[in-house]
């Protein structure tokens, strides 16, 4: 009993760190929108803020993750996106959490699958 008792909370302890959390980081990556721009997402407690190299803000998001699963909905930008669109998205994790890759599950802006799927995001690491 203590044996099974064990495997389930490690079980439980491994699966709950085995994904790198994603608040209070910064990624940079391109988007098409619709010809490339480099951008750095912000993330923060629940929002997601996107803005270009020269610090212009072309989206604000608000998020949550559950396991391996991004939802999101817009706030503001200058997206052709109604505000309050939905989204959700699979994360994969690459290179040990320093990259990660969008793949859509779906979304009621369905252009912006075709933009957040494309490339990878790189973490900035440094100060946040």
């Amino acid at each position: 009993m203590r044996k099974l008792l064990l495997a389930i909370l490690t079980f439980f302890t491994v699966n709950l760190f085995a994904q790198p959390s994603i608040i209070d980081t910064k990624w940079r990556g391109t988007l098409l929108i619709p010809h490339a721009v480099d951008v750095t997402l912000t993330f923060k407690k629940d929002t997601l803020y996107i803005t270009t190299e020269s610090k212009e803000e072309i989206g604000t998001i608000f998020f949550t993750r559950r396991n391996d699963t991004l939802n999101i909905r817009k706030i503001s930008g200058p997206s052709p996106c109604p505000e309050q669109a939905q989204g959700s998205y699979r994360i994969e994790w690459l290179e040990n959490g320093n990259r990660f890759r969008l793949h859509g599950i779906s979304d009621e802006c369905e252009g912006r699958i075709g933009v957040f799927t494309l490339n990878t995001f790189e973490r900035i690491v440094g100060k946040q």
